[in-house]
C-alpha cells in the first residue's frame, strides 16, 4: 500500500467540491478521494500549523511534548509516523515546507526532499530591520500558476506517480 499524504495550508474543507461546495471544482481530489480515503470528520489538535501536524504524525495531543508553537518542531528520538514507514521500507518522499522535523530529524524520516520551485507570496513590502517583515504581510502573489511553488510540487508528485515507482512510497 502507498500514501499520499496532501497536507496543505491554510485550505478548509468547505471551500473544496470534494466535501460539497457546490462552485469549487475539484475533480482531481474528487477521483483521489474516490478511490482512496476521505476524513469526513477530522480536526486539528492545534490551530497553528507545526502543533497540528506534530500530532497527525505522532498521534499524541501537542502539549504531550511541548509542541505549542512553531518553533518546536519533532527532534529525532521522537516518533513519527515518516520514521517508522522508511524503517519498514518505504520511500517517504517530501515536498514542500518543513513545519515538521527538525533538521536532524530528516535522516531517520525522509528518504529524499523535492525542490521548491517558484514563489508562495508576493513582495515582502518591509526592510529586513521592520519587526513587520516576519509577518507573512506580503503581498499578493502575482505570478501565473505555473509559477506557484505548490502547483510546480503536484506537477513533480504526479510525474513521480506516472514513474510507476517500485518501492512502496509516502508522498507528503
Amino acid at each position: 500500500m502507498n500514501f499520499v499524504l496532501f497536507n496543505p495550508e491554510e485550505m478548509r474543507a468547505e471551500t473544496l467540491g470534494v466535501y460539497g461546495h457546490p462552485l469549487s471544482q475539484t475533480p482531481n481530489m474528487r477521483r483521489l478521494a474516490a478511490e482512496g480515503v476521505l476524513f469526513k470528520n477530522c480536526f486539528v489538535q492545534h490551530t497553528v500549523c507545526t502543533p497540528s501536524r506534530c500530532s497527525f504524525t505522532t498521534g499524541w495531543y501537542p502539549h504531550v511534548r511541548g509542541h505549542r508553537t512553531l518553533w518546536h518542531l519533532l527532534r529525532p528520538h521522537e516518533p513519527n509516523l515518516f520514521k517508522y514507514l522508511k524503517r519498514a521500507g518505504y520511500q517517504i518522499i517530501w515536498w514542500g515546507k518543513n513545519d515538521l522535523l527538525a533538521t536532524d530529524s530528516f535522516p531517520e524520516s525522509v528518504t529524499q526532499v523535492r525542490g521548491r520551485r517558484g514563489r508562495a507570496f508576493g513582495r515582502n513590502p518591509f526592510d529586513l530591520d521592520d519587526p513587520r517583515y516576519y509577518t507573512f504581510l506580503c503581498e499578493p502573489f502575482d505570478g501565473s500558476v505555473e509559477e506557484h511553488v505548490d502547483y510546480n510540487s503536484v506537477a513533480d508528485a504526479i510525474e513521480f506517480l506516472r514513474s510507476n515507482p517500485k518501492e512502496p512510497f509516502l508522498l507528503f
